[in-house]
């Protein structure tokens, strides 16, 4: 059986849900900035995992014809600030102090919980200016970057403007995004020599999401790939975890053995060989 309840926004307590959930700076300020062949805008942590579905911006004297476009960084110094995905071009132009709402194409880019990221616009020619004013906590980036060349990545943020704050925010859809689990620290290494034969087979697997595992342990020493050995139901909560096996067919001396590790989350998988 399926029920539907219908109950208004007003009367769900604040903080217990969010709506429409965003991260920037969405207050209207008095002073502008240009944003033609530069970016500038503000950095904002997302409060939670989900799709980034547009960034809404503040523009002053933008005419039409004039090029228009935002992106979303992580946010960082040098190459630690990388793009994440650029909106829609929009060229339509506007009056003083209008919103104006630019969308991610599809595939949507993937929002990470607590991380942080910088929010800007750019536009192609002179007088194109996004409205920004002077509130602690926040700051004001700007980078010279031609607009017809595309957006710089990876990038240095002019940081000069300390406590500056462009009117920009990014609009996201809440959402659970799997990550494939992780397998590191094999041992042997590859192309180990001088290995004992029936050696330790080691890997560590971790899963992001905490996810529960299942790890199958491959080898080809028949010829062709066939599992040897299996770690069912690897608790979440355990990981990251290091585990172990051995082959009874690597028993031979002077021969070179292949083995391989697949780990699933149930969603996703990842191998290691």
């Amino acid at each position: 059986d399926v029920f539907w309840f219908r109950f208004r926004r007003d009367d769900i307590p604040a903080g217990v849900y969010e709506f429409d959930p965003t991260f920037g700076y969405k207050l209207i300020e008095t002073m502008t900035t240009h944003i033609h062949n530069t970016q500038s805008g503000t950095k904002g942590t997302a409060a939670s995992t989900g799709t980034a579905d547009n960034i809404t911006v503040n523009m002053n004297d933008w005419a039409e014809g004039q090029k228009l476009k935002c992106h979303l960084y992580t946010y960082g110094d040098g190459t630690d600030s990388a793009l994440v995905a650029s909106t829609e071009e929009l060229t339509t132009g506007c009056g003083q102090d209008e919103w104006v709402v630019l969308t991610f194409s599809d595939p949507k880019p993937t929002i990470t919980k607590d991380m942080v990221y910088a929010i800007t616009a750019h536009g192609d020619t002179s007088g194109e200016y996004a409205t920004y004013g002077y509130e602690v906590g926040y700051i004001q980036i700007g980078e010279s970057d031609t607009y017809n060349d595309g957006p710089e990545t990876p990038i240095d943020w002019d940081t000069k403007l300390d406590n500056f704050v462009v009117s920009i925010y990014c609009s996201y859809t809440e959402g659970v995004v799997n990550t494939a689990p992780t397998i590191t620290g094999e041992i042997p290494v590859n192309t180990s020599t001088d290995i004992s034969v029936l050696p330790a087979l080691n890997v560590t697997v971790d899963d992001a999401d905490d996810d529960w595992l299942n790890v199958t342990w491959l080898s080809n020493s028949s010829n062709s790939w066939v599992w040897f050995a299996r770690n069912s139901s690897i608790d979440g909560a355990t990981l990251p975890l290091s585990i172990e096996q051995t082959n009874s067919n690597f028993s031979v001396h002077n021969t070179k053995y292949w083995w391989s590790v697949n780990a699933s989350d149930g969603t996703t998988w990842t191998n290691a060989t």
